[in-house]
């Protein structure tokens, strides 16, 4: 054939396709559903806390409820837009983007706290060129590798990003930071990546073990955008350095 030509094939759907798509929209629906009782929850427990005054008791009661539906509807966004992204990619709007844009963007969202423990490798020059990312996928995926990096390193440590530039073709951003104990096998760090997996959390007695969407939902996100997410660990001293590594594609436009 000399010329261009388009080929459509059409076929039915097997009986397990139709199986999966049906359990992937009751996933949408559900989660859909679940929003609207709990934000009346969420509410009630706000206008609950501004009463006064409340025995020192109630209010203790009041403030862990408030936590463990904010972590409910946490749960739902991530698990929606999971569900959402297997039905149909066309829930992102890709755009180009100036990736100093995106991280000033992003790092101004975070709180004090945060931003202390971020430690930047790395400056950006003329060699990084425009992005062809959705901008709020993109803070979502930084949001997730930030709070795992938190939960699950030691807390004295920073957390390191390095940024570099891969010729023309995309940017490769990695996350480092330092975890107690060993580590772990090929097989487990891969694991992490699946929905519902939890890696080991650095407990302190305040903050409650995530639902292990976190990997799985920047997973998805980085292949819809066509990236690549690698996790990688090595051995340092009597602590283990876990390195999270994405790439994001240059616009074919070029530019800086």
């Amino acid at each position: 054939v000399q010329a261009p030509f388009l080929l459509l094939s059409i076929r039915d759907l097997g009986p397990e396709e139709k199986a999966l798509l049906q359990q992937q929209q009751f996933m949408v629906d559900l989660t859909h559903e679940l929003r609207t009782p709990l934000a009346i929850v969420a509410g009630s427990l706000q206008r609950l806390s501004r009463q006064e005054p409340l025995p020192p008791q109630v209010r203790t009661g009041v403030t862990m409820a408030r936590e463990e539906v904010e972590r409910i509807h946490r749960l739902l966004e991530n698990l929606t837009l999971i569900t959402e992204l297997e039905v149909d990619s066309s829930c992102l709007g890709f755009g180009e983007h100036r990736l100093d844009s995106l991280l000033e963007s992003w790092s101004s969202s975070l709180t004090a706290a945060q931003r202390q423990r971020l430690h930047w490798d790395g400056a950006l020059d003329d060699s990084f060129g425009l992005l062809r990312v959705d901008a709020n996928a993109f803070r979502l995926v930084l949001d997730q590798l930030l709070d795992n990096a938190l939960s699950h390193g030691v807390k004295d440590q920073p957390v390191n990003i390095h940024l570099q530039a891969e010729d023309l073709r995309c940017c490769r951003i990695t996350m480092r930071n330092l975890c107690e104990g060993g580590k772990v096998d090929e097989e487990v760090l891969r694991s992490w990546q699946a929905p519902f997996v939890r890696g080991s959390l650095s407990r302190d007695g305040l903050k409650a073990e995530g639902p292990g969407l976190g990997l799985a939902l920047v997973r998805q996100l980085v292949d819809h955008w066509g990236g690549v997410l690698t996790v990688s660990q090595s051995q340092s001293a009597s602590r283990t350095r876990m390195e999270v590594t994405l790439t994001v594609p240059f616009s074919s436009n070029g530019g800086s």
